[in-house]
């Protein structure tokens, strides 16, 4: 009967460490992803607003309005976008990442770029990965925060 109750006992802690074990790892995971996606979202945001603010013109087309709400970028933008940025930048992309691919964070999903106006030529943008569960504005977001240029100083006369 002792023994019953040592084997008992013993399975169910051996089975208690392997699940805390694995619940250990697949945070591990997830922490790795969300400091691999931060990293891109860094170098994608850094690239933006030097070009931005030299008054890259590619660029200039896409992100100007006199809206104050958020715009993201649709498909076509995003890749036309990124891959001009791309041409002067490390975007810290993901390993196997080609410039003829989609940039997509760690979980597979297109990262979001948007933009506003408010107003006198003053603009502020954000990128943002949506995290695990896909769906921008929740907690699991990762942004390095939102930046802001001015056309003023590149106006071309």
């Amino acid at each position: 009967m002792k023994t019953r109750k040592f084997f008992l006992l013993f399975s169910f802690a051996l089975f208690s460490l392997v699940i805390l074990i694995s619940l250990g790892i697949t945070r591990f995971i997830q922490e790795s992803k969300s400091s691999g996606s931060f990293g891109t979202v860094s170098a994608v945001s850094a690239a933006l607003i030097s070009e931005l603010r030299n008054g890259n013109a590619v660029l200039e087309e896409s992100f100007q309005t006199s809206n104050q709400e958020w715009r993201f970028l649709g498909s076509s933008e995003y890749d036309r976008v990124i891959s001009e940025l791309h041409k002067s930048h490390n975007l810290d992309a993901p390993r196997g990442w080609e410039p003829s691919m989609r940039l997509l964070d760690l979980w597979g999903n297109q990262y979001e770029i948007g933009y506003r106006g408010l107003g006198g030529q003053v603009y502020e943008a954000i990128v943002v990965s949506k995290g695990p569960d896909g769906i921008l504005h929740t907690k699991d977001d990762v942004s390095r925060g939102i930046m802001t240029w001015s056309n003023k100083s590149n106006k071309r006369e």
